[in-house]
């Protein structure tokens, strides 16, 4: 082995198995302007599987994987072992979730000449890898308001961002204290600060510091539910910095100790019970005596006072001046905002009223329509259970329904009621995040297709939705009670994407039953659609159903829509004999101006149910939507607009299924070649229609017209059962 300094930098990182973020840490370090450093993964039992796919990275930089020992543990004991394994004349310590910018070890070299111990860059955090951060990942961030430089007291005394001389660290005796799990990096940081050593600093954004979106599989240290365990240790932290730091340090430390007291500990103190809650104050009085009286002083009124309130009582004091201000901010929440009133009103009253066993709640596409899978089953238990139960239907618009039900507006103060009372919920997306399931209420979750593309905690990257989503679809999963899956596909991704553990119906998709109308019922539902839509008689139907795109957003779930398809070039083409049918996704939140094409493209985004589009429909035209999975049940022609493949699939969301080799239709890229495609319907057909055939036995097998009944026998009737 070289010597100790035969290279520049070494960076140091510490390894569990997080694969999904490892390869983009060190490619990051692959794309250096700089070349004179190492680099050395340490492995905190991370198993043979990671260690293997460790060993075969490709890299053209010195690249050294150690394993600790098994008695040991720890973001601590990694960096130590690297540490001593390390030959770099400077130490640069770098997670393995987080990247460099490409220059960043060129410039922290350069801010380090002369005699400067201690270099620091600016750090920043986002919810993003890579590819994305660099595409557009800090407008993202920005939208999500999570970007900035790192400035929260846990942060500030963070060593990420830092490079650090060997010498010095030699010189000081500097190592990590194993005995911490969550605040490794404050005495160690401390130990840096008091020796003096001459510091420089960037204001550069070299650091990228990722933050986890997953954290019910995948929880940094901060994400762990240990928040009594983290308090403790930051106490313990503190008097052990206290016994380090003077001057400008020791204000920093004190200033930010009052912070994460207000932040932390005193709100942990109203959950707080017991013995525990007790000792910890304890803790917290041995630090209180340590603030210094100026920094006190030199805190925001409510951080000064909550301080002095909590030096001198105890834990249940505390508690209960924290659940007296919360009461009266929520009151003044309360009397200035009917939103609040709303919610208030729902959780201390509705809620405890008696449950109504016989009213059933429906939902679709968050009240925007009256369609899908809950609009079959409050057909069908209108139909054949009339009088039985009482039916709510939240729509946003008013509508008249076939069947007697009360339709109500999303959030309306009716809403709560019924939400807080409703027995049955029967709705096709994520519930509300005001929802509080009672005991004895029943959740079933229908979903809205078959998956193409990555869902929920299957997901990488989270651009739609906020960055957290992946925790409030497992909440929200695990109150369901029951889960259509159309297929068997779709049942084994929906296990393990949401991993679910209640009831999986395998019963087809209720929304699909109008697919298999007798011929007479079809072309009575047909006639009335084209009709109402007004389509001429003598035109065909094309319908075009594209997705939406993850990373084209003014706000979660509302999207902005870019049409690539050339209208023009598609009117002149085919209009002779086509009318073209436009439907974007729900999400997408404008309006497009197509009023240059009237009487070839006709808008019916804002139609109620798409199943009835399919219905009149002679060709689908999609991309990455999960409509041609529920239109293949027709067995009629499909086409694949796919202009964006690469990106959609390896950047925006990824695939469960292999398109070029499953599709029932072709991949088009250009209008021309969608012009070309309708053209030559018949030979498409032809050449498709094996694959038309295996597709069909594998998605669509389970589906013959009678998913509704199948789904109400298995949720009512069990209830029904359990009842008696």
């Amino acid at each position: 082995m070289e010597e100790k300094g035969s290279c520049k930098v070494s960076v140091i990182i510490p390894y569990v198995d997080e694969k999904i973020y490892i390869d983009d840490c060190l490619d990051s370090l692959e794309d250096q302007t700089c070349r004179d450093f190492e680099a050395v993964v340490v492995c905190d039992h991370s198993g043979r599987e990671a260690l293997d796919r460790l060993k075969g990275k490709k890299v053209s930089y010195p690249l050294t994987i150690l394993e600790i020992g098994s008695s040991r543990t720890g973001v601590a004991a990694a960096r130590n072992d690297g540490l001593r394994r390390s030959r770099g004349e400077y130490i640069l310590f770098l997670d393995c979730d987080d990247y460099l910018e490409k220059t960043a070890l060129a410039e922290l070299l350069q801010c380090a000449a002369g005699d400067s111990a201690l270099i620091r860059c600016g750090v920043r955090e986002t919810w993003y890898g890579r590819a994305v951060y660099y595409d557009n990942g800090e407008e993202l961030d920005a939208r999500n308001n999570e970007s900035a430089s790192v400035q929260r007291e846990d942060r500030e005394w963070s060593v990420l961002g830092w490079m650090i001389r060997r010498d010095y660290l030699t010189e000081r005796g500097c190592t990590f204290d194993e005995s911490y799990r969550y605040y490794t990096d404050l005495p160690f940081v401390a130990e840096l600060l008091a020796g003096q050593g001459k510091s420089v600093a960037t204001e550069k954004i070299l650091y990228l510091k990722r933050r986890r979106n997953d954290p019910v599989q995948l929880p940094s240290l901060s994400q762990i539910p240990d928040e009594t365990g983290r308090i403790r240790e930051m106490l313990r932290a503190y008097r052990r910095m206290k016994e380090l730091l003077r001057g400008e340090e020791e204000k920093q430390l004190d200033h930010g100790f009052i912070c994460y007291f207000a932040r932390h500990i005193a709100p942990w103190f109203v959950t707080a019970e017991g013995t525990e809650a007790e000792e910890v104050h304890g803790e917290f009085s041995e630090c209180c005596r340590l603030l210094s009286k100026e920094t006190v002083e030199r805190a925001s009124s409510h951080n000064r006072k909550l301080i002095r309130y909590a030096s001198r009582h105890g834990a249940a004091q505390i508690a209960g001046r924290l659940r007296r201000a919360e009461m009266w901010r929520t009151l003044g929440r309360v009397i200035r905002s009917r939103a609040a009133a709303k919610k208030y009103l729902y959780r201390k009253v509705f809620s405890h009223m008696k449950l109504r066993e016989d009213t059933i709640v429906f939902e679709s596409f968050l009240g925007r329509s009256y369609s899908d899978s809950p609009r079959a089953l409050f057909e069908y238990l209108s139909r054949h259970y009339p009088g039985r139960y009482k039916h709510i239907w939240i729509l946003n618009e008013k509508r008249k329904l076939p069947f007697p039900a009360k339709c109500i507006p999303r959030y309306s103060f009716r809403y709560f009621y019924y939400v807080a009372r409703a027995k049955y919920f029967i709705f096709n997306n994520r519930q509300s995040r005001d929802f509080v399931k009672r005991d004895g209420m029943v959740f079933l979750e229908t979903w809205h297709g078959t998956p193409l593309k990555k869902l929920a905690l299957d997901l990488g990257e989270v651009m739609a939705s906020a960055p957290l989503t992946k925790r409030d679809v497992y909440r929200h999963a695990c109150e369901w009670d029951y889960l259509i899956a159309p297929n068997q596909f779709s049942a084994d991704i929906f296990r393990r994407c949401f991993l679910y553990q209640g009831v999986l119906l395998k019963t087809g998709y209720p929304r699909n039953d109008m697919l298999y109308l007798e011929e007479s019922g079809r072309r009575k539902k047909v006639d009335a659609v084209r009709q109402e839509l007004g389509i001429p008689e003598d035109r065909k139907v094309i319908l075009y159903a594209p997705t939406w795109r993850d990373d084209e957003y003014y706000a979660p779930a509302k999207h902005s829509f870019c049409l690539q398809m050339d209208l023009k070039k598609m009117r002149d083409g085919l209009g002779s004999e086509y009318v073209l049918l436009l439907r974007t996704h729900y999400y997408v939140a404008e309006k497009l101006d197509l009023s240059e094409y009237s009487g070839f493209l006709y808008d019916v985004s804002g139609y109620p149910d798409i199943a009835e589009l399919y219905l009149i429909s002679d060709l689908l035209i999609t991309d990455y939507s999960s409509v041609f999975f529920d239109y293949a049940n027709l067995r009629r022609p499909m086409l694949f607009f796919t202009y964006d493949l690469e990106k959609y699939r390896d950047i925006l969301r990824g695939f469960y299924m292999d398109m070029e080799e499953e599709l029932p239709g072709p991949m088009l890229f250009t209008t021309e070649e969608i012009i070309a495609s309708v053209e030559n319907l018949d030979q498409i057909q032809a050449e498709y229609e094996e694959k038309y055939n295996i597709f069909y036995n594998k998605y669509c097998g389970w589906e013959d017209g009678r998913a509704s009944q199948r789904v109400v026998d298995a949720v009512f009737g069990r209830e029904q059962e359990s009842a008696e």
